[in-house]
């Protein structure tokens, strides 16, 4: 088979990303897979390293002007593509003019699904059984054209001793004990309910615990912490590198993953990874990933969060419980499984 994969995606080229992660496997499908033949267009946002395999081409798309570049993508690759090529596999673009039994499209941004994705494309790649309820319910189509490909974790993350839990407390949690929350928020609404949740916490605890906060929202956000009561007790790390954010994962208490609506389980998976507790929200990727490793809540109300942060808190046989589940669930997940499901949902598309 003839394969081409749009590589034009704005985030392919962020090491943690879902799509990024997608991307690097496709390019391990082509190691795998070498008598197919594959073809990615890029553009200069994305380096592309020399590849050794004689069935993996690049070709640069980039064009003057948004209209060329628009007539190119509608039209010379939709003759080229009926034509010379079996799939098109796409992360955010669709070509209308491509047959819609010859597209496999790789959902990764739930804001940007429209229902003619549907309708141009003969599989719909999703990276959970949650995201894909939420697909169905909403444009109520045919679940068989959706795959369910789950993203494999990063290996990088691990978990660490106590000595270097300690060297890592002193220095980003004042020596203190922390809940983490990695991610950005979708409005100033998800900060305060976090922070209510935390309050709540504190208040009936009366313990000297710290959360942290991983993402480049500070400046956008800081103008709600100057009244906060414990803001002394929130700390925020903007631009944080992937060996901070390693052993600041390590080292947290348990990591929130409190929205429904954060269709991102990457955290959680670095949460298991490093033998650390998750509380999530009830019917969300985060408990579809984490299943037995985390404590859940319903309702989305801040009492619910600050309950199960207190019932770990009281019960720390529970969360050592929990931390083994999650290091056993994490192993059971692997960059190969993404790579064998994601080549049979491609493989689906020309059945």
């Amino acid at each position: 088979m003839k394969i081409v994969i749009d590589a034009s995606h704005p985030h392919l080229d962020l090491k943690d990303s879902p799509a990024a992660i997608y991307y690097k496997t496709l390019k391990l499908i082509t190691e795998q897979e070498k008598e197919h033949d594959f073809l990615f267009l890029v553009d200069e946002k994305l380096q592309e390293e020399n590849s050794t395999s004689v069935n993996f081409t690049f070709e640069n798309t980039q064009r003057k002007s948004h209209l060329l570049g628009k007539i190119w993508w509608d039209f010379k690759l939709a003759i080229r593509g009926n034509k010379r090529f079996d799939i098109l596999v796409s992360f955010e673009k669709k070509c209308f003019f491509v047959k819609a039994s010859s597209q496999c499209f790789i959902a990764t941004d739930a804001n940007k699904i429209r229902k003619n994705h549907f309708q141009k494309m003969k599989t719909v790649v999703v990276d959970s059984f949650f995201f894909k309820n939420v697909l169905t319910r909403q444009f109520k189509i045919d679940t068989e054209k959706i795959e369910v490909v789950p993203v494999s974790p990063n290996s990088n993350f691990t978990s660490i001793d106590v000595l270097q839990k300690n060297v890592v407390k002193e220095k980003y949690s004042d020596g203190k004990e922390f809940f983490l929350y990695i991610g950005n928020f979708t409005g100033e609404e998800s900060l305060i309910f976090l922070l209510k949740a935390f309050s709540q916490f504190k208040k009936r605890q009366q313990s000297n615990f710290q959360i942290l906060i991983i993402n480049n929202q500070k400046s956008y956000f800081e103008n709600k912490l100057t009244n906060y009561k414990y803001r002394g007790d929130v700390k925020w790390f903007s631009n944080c590198d992937q060996s901070e954010e390693l052993l600041i994962t390590a080292t947290a208490y348990a990591l929130l993953h409190p929205f429904s609506k954060n269709f991102n389980y990457l955290p959680v998976l670095k949460a298991m990874q490093s033998a650390i507790p998750v509380i999530a929200v009830e019917n969300s990727s985060a408990q579809e990933m984490a299943t037995e490793a985390g404590l859940y809540f319903e309702n989305e109300t801040p009492a619910n969060l600050s309950e199960k942060m207190m019932l770990l808190y009281t019960n720390e046989n529970l969360r050592n419980e929990l931390a083994e589940k999650a290091i056993n669930i994490a192993a059971t997940k692997s960059i190969k499984q993404t790579v064998d499901l994601l080549w049979q949902a491609i493989k689906k598309t020309v059945d």
